[in-house]
């Protein structure tokens, strides 16, 4: 069996001068392809941040593989992807086609979008046909947050890609939800104890969200922001706690799906466990093995193998 080497880059954020650390990383690593796991622009001139990744990321003359997370807007993403459609080496893993790929006889699946969204995304990832119905009429009464076209993808679907005896590897931005401190989806984040609306005399706080209407079920700050909207007198508070997604969880259970990469979380970044949560070292083989890559615009970024039924893991910081 031929072992698979993927370079795995999740929450990039446009971080040009990070993502050219971390490809010559992975040019001495030599992998076989690039995995782009969401939050792939700065929030600011998405298209261009998008076109600027892709267009970095291509001098590696390895295929790239890319899904939204919870930055992406719609238009920005489809757009800079279209850009790149006649290139043989960029895979936009929105699209049907490219849902599944297999590389070296290994297969992956990939799950796009984000359970939680910030301002202006347009993937969102859901339980089923009914929670996507109901995200469409929400999004519409929240045009503030939801301002552009989004669209959904749907957990329950992975059991049309997962065939028996598959052992695929699943790929999606955000993680499942375990019940362990060690595990891959614990953060500690601010979060809105209800709606509110971010004063303009407070605007220097946070150049992105001044002004604008902050919504308790779609917006989650980074510790340090979430402190001085605290000092300010706004209604956050801070949380740390597993905040993986239930459904997720259970449907890889379901499948009995051993091998799954994320991001998303940036604190839990450079962690790997087993289903149950329990940690697994780096470069041991195991049949059991998810993992979050951590945050590419730290410098934080790892590769995954895999070789028959097996995986492992090298974190990498550059």
């Amino acid at each position: 069996m031929e072992t698979l080497r993927l370079g795995i880059i999740a929450c990039i954020h446009g971080n040009i001068k990070a993502l050219r650390r971390i490809l010559k990383k992975f040019k001495k690593e030599n992998i076989d392809a690039l995995i782009l796991a969401g939050d792939i622009p700065k929030d600011e001139s998405q298209l261009n941040s998008i076109k600027n990744v892709i267009k970095t990321a291509l001098s590696l003359k390895k295929p790239i593989y890319a899904i939204p997370g919870s930055h992406e807007s719609f238009d920005a993403y489809t757009k800079a992807l279209k850009i790149y459609k006649k290139n043989k080496l960029i895979y936009d893993c929105t699209l049907t086609k490219n849902r599944t790929v297999k590389i070296k006889s290994h297969k992956l699946i990939f799950l796009p979008g984000s359970d939680s969204s910030s301002k202006g995304a347009g993937y969102r990832l859901v339980k089923d046909k009914k929670q996507a119905k109901e995200f469409v009429k929400y999004a519409k009464s929240f045009k503030e947050h939801f301002f552009g076209k989004t669209k959904t993808f749907i957990i329950k679907e992975l059991s049309n890609l997962i065939k028996p005896k598959d052992n695929p590897t699943v790929i999606c931005h955000v993680p499942p939800k375990f019940n362990k401190k060690q595990a891959i989806d614990v953060a500690t984040f601010g979060k809105p104890t209800k709606d509110f609306i971010i004063l303009r005399k407070h605007k220097n706080l946070d150049k992105t969200t001044g002004g604008e209407l902050i919504t308790k079920d779609n917006t989650v700050f980074p510790i340090e922001t979430a402190k001085k909207y605290i000092k300010a007198g706004y209604p956050v508070e801070i949380l740390s706690k597993n905040v993986g997604n239930e459904y997720l969880k259970k449907t890889l259970k379901q499948l009995k799906v051993k091998k799954f990469i994320c991001g998303h979380i940036h604190e839990a970044g450079h962690k790997a466990t087993n289903f149950k949560g329990n940690p697994i070292k780096q470069n041991a083989w195991s049949k059991e093995l998810y993992y979050n890559c951590a945050a590419g615009t730290e410098g934080r970024t790892g590769i995954y193998i895999i070789k028959g039924s097996l995986a492992k893991y090298k974190n990498i910081k550059a």
